[in-house]
């Protein structure tokens, strides 16, 4: 520590000039001085050096994968009240409904709202990507650091903006339909040991989770925008619940097979409930072998591939769980971690 004196008209380490010392200068100010001081600043270990409203230069321009999603994805609003949501910056609306279920859903995802991680999730600056293949990123909140586990942020988030648009999605068009069957068939051949745990053959768990999409397929279309042609038993069309994100289309064929095992049909507000969950796992962030038991692609992700994957997490998932997403305590279990406290390594270093 510097044991002299400073002077006006110093500069300080952030580069404010340093005012008179009345005391220290031996100079007295008297007391209806219309001269004001300088309100006293925060000690450095309590400083927050950013600000959640700042914005960089690359937010404005998203780099291009060099895989099959560098393809656009044809995206159509399901309704006109979903066309007037287009504009930048706009809230999605929540949408009308008379259903006890869906409106029982809605008030149990404000009921768990956790007041003090809200505020994290709300106010937070945005540090890095830790681990694209585990979902993991650094963010900062006052002078606390915390890794977060972005991919269950995300899918909660998903979750929440599936119930808050009910029956109202935009939709992705599927250009050209794949067929149900098919795309069925390859999710069942990766899950083979589980298959033969069930005691059915790959043909029949095909069939029978086809013929249960398709006989469902009016219900799928009208709440969820999941649109079956019952006739050429196609895919044409799949939920959008953020205009700006487009799911991982790999995972399409995993998603369409636990339609059949993993909802609820008998209950309303089971089956309801099931059904956004499984919308939100498609959604959900991560490279294809962190759902799914494969081997990445021959020399992993091309270096375009990452830096789209990680200018999306920090541009557009980010941003939108500020603006949509109320987490409940349950994240807090297991997805996000304290690593750092400044006032705590002020302390450290100070014994040094």
């Amino acid at each position: 520590r510097d044991s002299g004196k400073r002077k006006a008209g110093d500069v300080d380490e952030d580069g404010d000039e340093v005012m008179d010392d009345a005391e220290g200068s031996g100079t007295s100010t008297p007391a209806n001085s219309s001269v004001q001081q300088r309100p006293k600043k925060p000690l450095p270990q309590h400083k927050v050096r950013t600000s959640a409203t700042d914005r960089t230069l690359d937010s404005m321009f998203a780099p291009m994968p060099s895989g099959s999603r560098s393809n656009p994805v044809d995206i159509e609003p399901s309704s006109n009240k979903a066309r007037s949501r287009t504009a930048v910056g706009e809230m999605v609306p929540e949408s009308q409904t008379a259903l006890v279920s869906i409106n029982d859903l809605r008030a149990e995802i404000k009921k768990k709202r956790h007041g003090g991680f809200s505020e994290i999730v709300e106010k937070h600056i945005f540090v890095g990507v830790v681990d694209l293949k585990l979902s993991l990123a650094l963010v900062q909140h006052s002078t606390k650091l915390y890794l977060v586990n972005y991919g269950s942020l995300a899918e909660e988030m998903f979750y929440q903006l599936g119930v808050r648009q009910f029956g109202n999605f935009g939709r992705i068009k599927l250009e050209p339909p794949p067929p149900v069957s098919h795309l069925i068939r390859l999710a069942v051949e990766v899950e083979g040991e589980r298959v033969k745990e069930s005691g059915m053959s790959v043909d029949k768990v095909v069939k029978t989770i086809t013929k249960l999409i398709l006989d469902r397929a009016e219900l799928l279309d009208e709440y969820f925008s999941i649109k079956v042609n019952q006739q050429t038993e196609e895919v044409e069309a799949l939920p959008c619940l953020l205009k700006e994100y487009t799911p991982n289309l790999d995972r399409l064929p995993q998603f369409l097979m636990r339609l059949g095992p993993e909802i609820d049909w008998m209950d309303e507000k089971a089956c309801f409930e099931t059904l956004l969950r499984e919308i939100a796992y498609f959604h959900r962030p991560g490279p294809l072998e962190s759902f799914i038991d494969v081997e990445p692609s021959e020399g992993g992700r091309s270096e375009a591939d990452e830096k789209a994957a990680k200018w999306e997490v920090e541009h557009v998932l980010f941003p939108a769980m500020r603006k949509y997403l109320s987490p409940p305590k349950s994240l807090l279990e297991g997805d996000v971690v304290q690593v750092a406290n400044l006032p705590d390594l002020y302390r450290i270093f100070e014994r040094c």
